[in-house]
């Protein structure tokens, strides 16, 4: 729908105010919804002093200004009610801004460990002269973060194999792995490298998602 301006006595239109849309994309993670938007808009509008004029007052209260306002409003655009548009008063150069989210959170639900797995596997197991000349430093370093992981698992089958453990070792040691395997693999695996396996692999699993 366009915007109606009305027309003054001389019959000519006002000049339509300035204004500048700022689109904020959240990275993988279980982000809230506005969560990333609401600290976004905080570190580069409220809390800067030199958005406006120093005499200018607070358009709410009337006193000095704290902070530059903003508004909370709803966003017809978007699907979700969760989301909405942040929006300014007028800055020194006359413009306001209105911040909306990206939010794509929701749709990276249900991933497995087989989605991650087939995604790791993809990245080490490759031909060294395939690996980015910039990220090849990346690749040795997930090449050795993988075998501790895989020696710190088995390093219990060794014990009880050798029997050259004590025997408290192999109980802390099973409780501990099971433990940090848990960790590695419900919080940061599937929750965080989860949203990148499925947003870079297009596999016919993931095409709904990715698109």
């Amino acid at each position: 729908m366009m915007e109606q301006r009305g027309q003054d006595d001389a019959g000519r239109l006002p000049r339509r105010k300035k204004k500048t849309a700022v689109v904020v994309i959240h990275g993988i993670g279980e982000q809230i919804p506005m969560d990333t938007l609401r600290s976004f808009v905080h570190t580069v509008w409220t809390t800067d002093r030199d958005l406006f004029p120093e005499k200018r007052r607070d358009s709410e209260t009337g006193e000095e200004r704290i902070v530059n306002p903003t508004w909370s409003k709803p966003d017809t655009r978007n699907r979700s009610f969760e989301l909405r548009r942040i929006t300014t008063e007028n800055a020194r150069n006359g413009r306001r801004c209105d911040f909306y989210e990206f939010y794509w959170a929701d749709l990276m639900h249900g991933t497995s460990w087989d989605h991650v797995q087939a995604w790791l596997m993809s990245l080490l197991l490759r031909k060294p002269s395939r690996v980015p000349a910039n990220l090849f430093a990346a690749w040795i370093l997930l090449w050795i973060v993988s075998l501790a992981v895989v020696g710190f698992v088995a390093y219990p089958t060794v014990c009880t194999v050798t029997k050259g453990c004590a025997a408290w070792v192999l109980p802390v040691l099973s409780v501990v792995s099971a433990i940090v395997a848990s960790v590695i693999v419900n919080v940061y695996l599937l929750r965080y490298a989860g949203d990148a396996a499925r947003y870079v692999s297009a596999t016919p699993q993931n095409v709904g998602r990715r698109q």
